[in-house]
């Protein structure tokens, strides 16, 4: 079992963002705008502004491991591998639909 849980790159984000408007004057650019910001880089996942935290989650070898995580995301990046974004479709209908009930703590 692998256990994490995938984070925002709310700070890249602002930050760029931020820079951008602010000391370059670019605020044309933005404004009035809806950004999707997901992956950015196919080699180094801890760029993205999606992700999963390199350093807290726990891989289990033989399993799904760090490595799995990366050649996952470059194919994601290279358009090899796609997401839907098709809200219309259940779970049940593209994978096993499992039960996950709480174990108490975990060891850590």
């Amino acid at each position: 079992m692998t256990v994490t849980s995938a984070m925002k790159g709310l700070y890249p984000a602002t930050y760029d963002t931020l820079t951008d408007v602010i000391l370059n004057g670019n605020w044309a650019a933005y404004a009035g705008k809806i950004a999707t910001l997901g992956l950015v880089s196919g080699d180094d996942p801890t760029l993205n502004y999606v992700q999963i935290p390199m350093d807290s989650t726990q891989f289990e070898d033989g399993k799904f491991t760090q490595d799995d995580y990366k050649a996952m995301v470059a194919a994601m990046f290279s358009g090899e591998l796609t997401v839907s974004n098709d809200i219309s479709k259940a779970a049940s209908d593209f994978a096993t639909v499992i039960t996950v009930d709480d174990q108490g703590a975990i060891k850590g």
